[in-house]
């Protein structure tokens, strides 16, 4: 019997240090709870290479977990099943992932996670990420696997051709094409700043969609065959005919030179194309009701036609379809002779009126066609100095040391003028001959007609002084103001 204040048996006490023991080695190891549950997930990879049971599980390079297990998986792939602890939670379901060597000549490998956008459904314990979102490293022995002695010929070639284009001239040739290629550049960055997408989940849709055309190319390698056997003649032939690329090259140089005129000319233009869209809305948005007004016409027409009334219908348009019949002939004839005379004034006379004439100081700058409405104009300007006491004469007085003259007129004898600067000629200058008239060649044939013509320099005479005034012409000048001042 045990006795009052006695202590704890020796047996009870080691126990109890032997437990204690147990349970920090355990806590010590594992570093968890013996019924805690591990949260899983698992992935698909195409080769798991010497990844082991217990490979660190990281996430931007910090441990978040470990790898339970690695197995093998369909079709020749690895499932990798991984322990996440709850910092590398939540992962999503676009979370991808890739074996690592944590040594630079390979060795102790780990799972690189990258836990996805948060927009995109989180991963439920027990789910796998499948094999389009996995990949593993590049190992050293598989690069060197591919540096066969053929591929090292084939380098071998490319450096000396590379070295051969950069010499002669190449070199310099290359750093002149960097300024030009800046834009092009600049081009390609947008493009590539574009293929980004403008949401979050555009660019690993396209590279997912890209996978699924990478798969399907290399399930069907004959295909892909030809496809690279095409590629290689098409480059053969673009080396043999490398000069004649060369000239095409400059072509389209030229043509690019040429097109922001017409893109220029395009971009005028779209103005007026809205604007004659915005005029087409109104008529087409009453077309349908147009249409509608027009079916009962549409009907009535429609039963006019039917084999029922057919005889009838040719009865009643004999007539007049034998008088059309009479008058198609020399109907035929007139549009003939009105299709020549319309193209000759289209392509000989309105590009004429169009035009304008180069006069010097005195063009006045505006089409012919207004030329010749203006001089109708200073016609009948000149017509209104005539009234009821007969035509009006007037004269205008000047200073100069050049004599002008008009030569010998009919009643006034020789008039002379004096004006401070000399007469520098007539145009249009009278031609030698006239041009040869040619009825029997057709207008479209003929030469536009061309207005432009030389100045008539003046005859070079020294000057003279202007002869005094006869008597008579004395008299008459009088007798003119007197009859004008009545």
């Amino acid at each position: 019997m045990r006795r009052h204040g006695q202590g704890a048996s020796p047996f009870r006490v080691g126990l109890l240090v032997i437990v204690i023991v147990m349970a920090g080695s355990y806590l010590a190891y594992t570093k968890r709870l013996p019924w805690a549950h591990d949260w899983q997930v698992s992935a698909v990879v195409s080769d798991a290479q010497e990844l082991t049971k217990g490979a660190p599980v990281r996430i931007a390079g910090v441990n978040v977990g470990k790898v339970a297990s690695v197995r093998r998986g369909p079709a020749g792939t690895a499932l990798v099943t991984m322990n996440v602890q709850a910092s590398g939670r939540p992962l999503h379901r676009d979370a991808t992932l890739t074996i690592r060597p944590r040594l630079f000549l390979e060795g102790n490998f780990f799972v690189d996670l990258r836990p996805g956008s948060p927009s995109a459904p989180q991963l439920n314990e027990g789910d796998t990420i499948p094999l389009a979102q996995t990949a593993t490293a590049v190992r050293i022995d598989s690069v060197l696997r591919i540096l066969g002695t053929d591929v090292r010929s084939q380098l071998q070639d490319g450096v000396r051709e590379y070295a051969a284009g950069l010499s002669h001239g190449g070199a310099a040739g290359l750093n002149r094409a960097f300024p030009v290629a800046e834009p092009a550049l600049l081009g390609l960055a947008r493009t590539a700043s574009a293929l980004r997408g403008e949401r979050r989940d555009d660019l690993p849709t396209f590279l997912r969609e890209s996978g699924r055309l990478a798969s399907g190319l290399a399930r069907n390698e004959a295909a892909l065959g030809a496809l690279i056997s095409g590629f290689a003649r098409t480059v053969r032939t673009t080396a043999v005919h490398q000069q004649a690329l060369g000239e095409s090259i400059s072509e389209f140089n030229l043509l690019a030179s040429q097109a922001p005129p017409a893109l220029v000319a395009l971009t005028r233009a779209l103005p007026t194309v809205r604007r004659l869209a915005i005029d087409l809305r109104p008529p087409l948005r009453a077309a349908p009701g147009a249409l509608d007004a027009s079916r009962p016409f549409l009907r009535q027409v429609s039963g006019l036609v039917q084999p029922s009334e057919l005889a009838g219908l040719e009865r009643d348009l004999s007539p007049a379809l034998r008088q059309l019949q009479a008058i198609a002939p020399p109907l035929t004839g007139l549009l003939g002779k009105v299709g020549r005379v319309s193209s000759c004034v289209s392509d000989h006379v309105v590009p004429v009126l169009r035009s304008k004439i180069d006069d010097g100081d005195l063009s006045s700058g505006v089409p012919v066609w207004q030329d010749l409405v203006r001089g109708a104009v200073g016609i009948n300007s000149a017509g209104q100095n005539f009234d009821g006491d007969g035509p009006d004469v007037r004269f205008s007085l000047s200073e100069g040391d050049q004599t002008l003259s008009l030569g010998r007129g009919p009643s006034t004898g020789d008039l002379f003028a004096r004006g401070p600067r000399p007469l520098i000629g007539s145009r249009p200058q009278m031609p030698p001959a006239l041009p040869p008239q040619r009825p029997d060649v057709p207008c479209r044939g003929q030469d536009v007609p061309n207005l432009a013509t030389s100045v008539l320099p003046t005859p070079t005479a020294p000057p003279t002084a202007a002869p005094a005034l006869s008597g008579r012409q004395i008299r008459s000048l009088r007798a003119l103001f007197a009859g004008k001042q009545r």
